[in-house]
């Protein structure tokens, strides 16, 4: 075969060639790098509502009901002492003083401030609900702030606790915009952390390989120079640092060393069976392997593709950003890390030196290891069995380690109120107004059994606000009407307002849902006995909204979105293994090693009872693009050398000795990078990293073992 013209003009003039390619890839990773720095927006976007695009009918239903009813973001400070003593009621004035003087806060409830006192607070079916917890031993401090301001809110109130806590005075700060501050804070920490960690890691793990400075310094312009770029175009493309992209540059990492590794091991092979002494034995090594990395390059893409059939926001933009990053990584092993191969002499080796490594790979591949291939796919098997136990609906709690501050504080919250919000919109079946006796009967009885629900923590509700306001002798004998109207200049009007349309036809019953004692039961499960209860009371919800809704409508997504971007995944890459290789036979081999991978990862989550969240859900796409990445280099390397013949055997055995080295070494090095996510303050993030070390660790074994001997079942005459 030929080759290009522009392959002889650079072998013709190598050296030339080699010294501009690396002060141009010097210069590109300056470039990049200062536009990474100073243009892109590292910081990650976290919030409830990040979750989900604006067409989501879950999401538009939440937003209509903010419009309904004003909504203002809670923060809950909770102080444990005793409430009977002058210190606590003075510490309970300071910091409700402090927290109402602070920009953007609304409104500050507490035990002085609201119902006047501790008794009154006791004897209060509505202050006692919201006010008193621990049994008597704890009162809350309800802060109601401005969404817009809310996160800026979160420094100043940590401020306001840290001054005021004591011993005696314990105070634990919690809220939904309090969590979703410090997870912003662990994956920004994370980013500069695993991008680091990655950095060492990773170069370390080049140099221990190939022993060459020259190498390593190589592979630190690449994966630099993928990263920034990837970073620079997610910027101009407006997709946000979030949930999932905060681990984005260890991907890149991986994605360019795979090519790297493949790309190295191939220019040793060309140098070891090379009599010249020429620098073209590494345009010879890109020669062999662009074929396979441009396939393999295509496979990744269609890897994070897959995730943009996600209807979850942080999915499709993990699938975006990880799309553009493949091609940066692509561009960067070849375009960068090329011209860095030392001369052919460092290497230079002995025939014997080729013999030595084929006796090396004979032992492991003289025979197809026929049971022990059986043996990997029944224990594969068996350990799939786990994915009927696997949680994709894990509580919020799980998100936190336990015995850290948000867990800490979300505990003491679920316990005592619930922790995570859910709003029911209701009205009568007749359509009647809200403004009668019967019809504040018939919405007490309503809170009274949404009440008695086991997962619900507590209801507020327009029959709980009505109760308060009776409790006045001499209101008590006012028209509903003029209640109403009444309320308004009560020292919770803001409260009021938010629970009652102005036609007085619909009302607010937002409940606050206990996650720790959900023990499995998906929330959506829960959500429709709620929705129940109400029908069941005369009642018909109209609209359904809040985090907890959210929340169960995430975990049937991760499931949906699982199932169908697997099986497309997987259907793909057995029809583009089959076409590289023109064989139907090893479709089916690329078929059995690369459905083992997603079974066995999540068997494993499932038998060890480890969630399976929004952040890991897109791990075993990522582990399955990355196994069937040494599967196309094995095929396109057997396809080769099988000379246009059926690929045998022999020819197997042969693809297997050169390629295990790359293969092993790179599921290697994914999986020491990965494992540095142990170390995140972040639960998801550390199972995200094990979710990946799992699916690499089977990867390499269903391609060197399962693929040819799957591929070959129906032809015995190959047998040794």
């Amino acid at each position: 075969m030929r080759k290009p013209r522009w392959v002889a003009r650079l072998e013709k003039q190598a050296d030339r060639a080699v010294l501009w390619g690396r002060i141009g890839s010097g210069a590109l990773l300056l470039l990049l790098g200062a536009g990474a720095v100073l243009g892109a927006d590292l910081t990650p976007r976290v919030d409830p509502n990040f979750f989900f695009s604006s067409d989501d009918p879950q999401f538009q239903a939440h937003q209509k009901i903010a419009e309904m009813f004003p909504e203002s973001a809670q923060f809950f400070l909770s102080a444990r002492g005793e409430m009977e003593s002058a210190g606590y009621q003075r510490g309970i004035t300071a910091i409700t003083e402090e927290a109402e003087s602070l920009p953007g806060v609304e409104s500050v409830y507490s035990i002085l401030q609201g119902p006047g006192g501790p008794e009154t607070a006791q004897e209060s079916p509505f202050w006692k609900r919201l006010l008193i917890a621990e049994q008597g031993k704890a009162s809350n401090i309800l802060i109601f702030a401005k969404m817009e301001t809310a996160a800026d809110l979160v420094p100043r109130l940590e401020a306001i606790r840290d001054r005021h806590a004591r011993p005696d005075f314990d105070l634990i700060l919690s809220g939904v915009p309090y969590v979703s501050k410090l997870i912003q804070r662990n994956l920004s920490r994370d980013l500069k952390v695993f991008g680091l960690a990655a950095f060492l890691v990773f170069g370390s793990a080049i140099w221990w390989i190939f022993r060459s400075l020259r190498m390593a310094l190589g592979t630190a312009v690449a994966c630099l120079n993928a990263a920034a770029g990837t970073l620079i175009l997610c910027r101009i493309l407006e997709i946000p640092i979030g949930l999932l992209t905060a681990n984005l540059i260890t991907v890149l990492f991986v994605l360019t060393l795979s090519h790297i590794l493949f790309l190295t091991f191939s220019w040793r092979h060309a140098v070891m069976e090379s009599k010249r002494t020429e620098r073209k034995t590494f345009f010879d090594a890109a020669e062999r392997t662009l074929p396979a990395s441009f396939w393999s390059m295509v496979t990744t893409l269609l890897g994070f593709g897959s995730l943009l059939f996600a209807q979850a926001e942080p999915l499709k933009h993990m699938g975006i950003s990880g799309m553009i990053g493949t091609l940066a990584a692509f561009g960067a092993a070849y375009g960068c890390y090329l011209w860095f191969l030392p001369p052919p002499e460092t290497l230079r080796a002995a025939p014997e030196a080729l013999e030595r490594m084929e006796a090396a790979g004979k032992r492991p591949f003289a025979r197809r290891h026929i049971r022990f291939t059986a043996g990997l796919v029944l224990v594969s098997g068996l350990v799939s069995i786990g994915t009927v136990r696997l949680n994709t609906d894990p509580p919020l709690l799980s998100y936190f380690k336990e015995g850290d501050e948000i867990h800490r504080g979300l505990a003491y919250i679920d316990r005592n109120l619930g922790s995570s919000p859910l709003q029911v919109v209701v009205k009568s079946r007749q359509g009647a107004a809200f403004n009668t006796t019967e019809a504040y009967e018939h919405l007490w009885r309503l809170h009274d059994a949404l009440e008695a629900h086991p997962m619900v923590g507590s209801v507020i509700s327009l029959p709980l606000i009505m109760a308060e306001a009776k409790r006045t002798p001499v209101i008590s004998l006012l028209p509903w009407e003029w209640l109403f109207k009444l309320i308004q200049m009560t020292p919770f009007s803001d409260i009021a307002g938010r629970f009652v349309t102005r036609d007085r036809k619909q009302g607010l019953f937002f409940l606050m849902m206990q996650e720790n004692e959900r023990s499995g039961t998906p929330r959506v499960r829960i959500i429709d006995q709620i929705l129940q209860i109400v029908r069941d009371q005369g009642f018909e919800p109209e609209l359904v909204g809040g985090v907890y809704l959210l929340q169960g409508r995430m975990a049937q997504m991760i499931t949906s979105s699982l199932i169908t971007g697997l099986t497309l995944l997987i259907g793909l890459f057995v029809a583009m293994s089959g076409w590289l290789a023109r064989s139907w036979r090893v479709a089916g081999g690329v078929f059995a090693g690369l459905a083992l991978i997603p079974l066995w990862t999540m068997g494993w989550l499932g038998w060890l009872g480890i969630p399976f969240d929004i952040i890991s859900s897109p791990a075993p796409n990522i582990a399955v693009a990355m196994g069937v990445d040494g599967m196309i280099h094995l095929i396109l390397w057997a396809r080769r050398h099988a000379q246009g013949k059926e690929i045998s055997w022999e020819t197997w055995r042969r693809a297997c000795l050169w390629l295990w080295e790359p293969i092993f070494f790179s599921a290697a090095i994914v999986v020491l990078g990965f494992s540095v996510f142990g170390l995140s303050a972040f639960p998801p993030t550390q199972r995200f990293g094990l979710s990946i070390v799992l699916g690499t660790i089977l990867a390499p074994l269903a391609t060197l073992f399962v693929l040819p001997a799957a591929s070959l079942l129906k032809r015995r005459r190959d047998r040794p």
